[in-house]
């Protein structure tokens, strides 16, 4: 596709959208690892879970 081809809302259009996308998605990421790392340390001080069950063992 060559420029004179592209129209001005083809070249905006993704510009526009793109980074309100990277903050949603930064945004889902950071609410799961945060409701992760609750539900871990919960378990941790009930007693339901031990310091290896939040280690990653290769």
């Amino acid at each position: 596709m060559t420029a004179e081809t592209m129209t001005a809302e083809t070249v905006t259009t993704p510009g526009r959208r793109l980074p309100r996308h990277r903050y949603r998605i930064g945004l889902i990421a950071l609410v799961a690892a945060a409701a992760y790392s609750v539900i871990g340390l919960v378990k941790l001080v009930t007693f339901r879970a031990s310091t290896y069950d939040l280690v990653i063992v290769d």
